[in-house]
């Protein structure tokens, strides 16, 4: 029964991996510039922070075998969390932010990825 824990949750990890491998090959695609995968503070996680245009990009990935179901994945305290891990992550680097965007980027079965400003 251990052994199947364990086993499932590597196979999480890598299938939420291979999610964000996938929105970071399409923010890159679309030319913008990657600054960190998995940002963790004392604040919370960043899954991917990319920058273009002077607006910060705070993307938050979730995989869900139906992307029907993809607006109870997001809470508020969870944005929140993003947010003040964005705050702290410019702190800590002199950033200075004048606009940012935070966007769930959802991953199907079927590697289709799904983008919704939060």
């Amino acid at each position: 029964h251990t052994l199947n824990t364990m086993q499932y949750m590597k196979n999480k990890t890598d299938t939420g991996n291979d999610a964000e491998q996938l929105v970071i090959n399409l923010f890159m695609s679309r030319d913008y510039i990657i600054l960190g995968q998995k940002i963790k503070n004392k604040f919370g996680e960043i899954d991917i922070l990319c920058y273009k245009n002077n607006i910060y990009y705070i993307i938050e990935v979730k995989y869900r075998s139906d992307l029907n179901i993809l607006f109870y994945s997001i809470d508020e305290n969870k944005k929140q969390r993003c947010l003040n891990a964005f705050y702290e992550f410019c702190n800590k680097n002199n950033q200075q932010f004048t606009d940012y965007k935070l966007i769930g980027a959802f991953v199907d079965i079927e590697q289709k990825v799904k983008l919704i400003y939060l």
